[in-house]
């Protein structure tokens, strides 16, 4: 019973690292890319909020049946990864002040 358990623990732990590494293949090649909205209170840019979304692919005309079914499906199957983030980005940058505006610039 003791062996059958090691397996079963190698096994997540493997599963678990799969899942990890294709996350940030996902995040490396801009499948998910992290998007961060500010407003701007009185020449303050303040931090509104902070999402994981698909990426933009460009013009996927000539993808493959399954190029379109990674694309549409990695938001579904990272979820729980992608939730993970989002709550580390508003941990790492959370809303309010964070930028000041300087006369003359445009962002």
């Amino acid at each position: 019973m003791k062996h059958r358990h090691r397996w079963i623990a190698a096994a997540l732990l493997v599963g678990a690292a799969t899942y990890g590494a294709a996350y940030g293949a996902a995040r490396r090649s801009r499948l998910l890319v992290h998007r961060c909205s500010y407003r701007d209170e009185g020449g303050v840019l303040v931090a509104n909020d902070h999402r994981i979304q698909r990426g933009d692919p460009g013009i996927p005309i000539s993808w493959s049946w399954p190029q379109h079914v990674i694309y549409f499906a990695s938001y579904y199957v990272f979820w729980p990864a992608l939730e993970l983030e989002t709550a580390y980005w508003y941990l790492a940058r959370p809303r309010g002040p964070s930028l000041p505006r300087f006369p003359g610039t445009t962002r």
